[in-house]
């Protein structure tokens, strides 16, 4: 269950240089952190040492190596969530403002 590939096992088909290019040009903090826990893996470290070197929790490390090893380089990313579907239709929405503007 924790054991996940390290060293050029883990994301075989990604360089450690791209990966540091990829961390370079990223400017969204949480995609930033996930790509510095992957070169961190790339490079060797245990879960361990990447979750005391980041201050997170060993969970949250194993969760973004592993989306990596299932999506790829695009686990640097958030998988955008559908929210709930809107229980008025648009009709109804425009309707209701203009009944609260008056």
């Amino acid at each position: 269950m924790w054991t996940l590939p390290k060293n050029d096992s883990f994301l075989p088909s990604v360089s450690l240089k791209h990966l540091q290019k990829l961390y370079s040009a990223e400017q969204k903090a949480k995609p930033k952190l996930r790509l510095l826990c992957a070169i961190r893996r790339k490079e060797g470290e245990s879960m361990d040492q990447i979750a005391d070197g980041l201050s997170m929790h060993r969970r949250t490390v194993h969760g973004i190596l592993c989306r990596f090893v299932e999506r790829g380089i695009d686990g640097k990313d958030s998988i955008k969530q559908k929210g709930q579907p809107a229980h008025l239709t648009q009709k109804q929405r425009m309707d209701l403002a203009k009944h609260l503007l008056r």
